[in-house]
């Protein structure tokens, strides 16, 4: 079964005008020479990549260790760090690509987990929208409490990350992007109540090639106990 997670590719196009007197047809060109140099070096990568695994880790990994290692590769770089050959290898294989200049990336779930004598239950949907330079992730979802009053507090995030290429001639794929947003109940929180969250980030980002977005619940009690439940794992 492909369990390769859904990422957003975009081969798009950055244009630098230093000058308002910028000439029509040259700025066209100069458009056209950049997305076909993006398409070029990914084409590269890909070929070296994509379907050829020369690391035992990244051959056929279930949902969870997918979602796993992304959230390892996101917490060992830095933004603009070229990945070692085993994460690179790793990003490009899963990943479902999409040749539009503009692509929106909508995925629903329905979760539930107990621990703790706590049930919660996460419900919604995530999206991530990639355009040239100027992108936004967020989601419309909920989470709530379906058993345990002693639960002290919930709070949902969604987190994205943006992968793209790096390096002085853009031959390398790395972190370009890695944030969150989200919400939390107050003091005056029943547990009884659900937490809807309805939020959005805006973010800039150049040469961003595909992008990783997951949301997400914390939970906690009391007695001090916490859990995580996520919407993809």
């Amino acid at each position: 079964m492909n369990l390769k997670k859904k990422m957003s590719l975009v081969l798009g196009t950055v244009v630098v005008a230093t000058s308002l007197n910028v000439i029509g047809a040259f700025a066209e060109t100069s458009s056209i020479d950049i997305q076909d140099n993006t398409r070029l070096r990914v084409q590269m990568l890909e070929s070296k990549y994509l379907d050829n695994f020369m690391y035992e880790e990244n051959k056929n990994l279930n949902t969870q260790q997918v979602v796993e290692r992304f959230e390892k590769i996101n917490s060992s770089y830095d933004v603009g760090e070229p990945f070692s050959e085993k994460d690179a290898e790793f990003v490009v294989n899963y990943a479902n690509e999409n040749n539009e200049a503009r692509q929106t990336d909508t995925k629903s779930f329905d979760r539930t987990k107990e621990k703790y004598g706590v049930k919660v239950r996460l419900k919604g949907y995530v999206k991530s929208t990639v355009n040239v330079l100027n992108h936004k992730f967020g989601g419309d979802y909920s989470s709530a409490v379906l058993k345990g009053s002693h639960t002290k507090s919930l709070s949902n995030q969604v987190s994205n990350s943006a992968y793209g290429l790096v390096g002085t001639s853009g031959t390398y794929i790395g972190l370009v992007h890695k944030g969150s947003v989200g919400n939390s109940t107050t003091s005056a929180w029943k547990y009884t109540q659900p937490l809807y969250s309805n939020k959005y980030k805006e973010y800039s980002a150049a040469g961003v090639v595909y992008t990783y977005t997951n949301a997400y619940v914390t939970v906690k009690t009391n007695a001090g106990s916490a859990f995580t439940l996520y919407a993809f794992d």
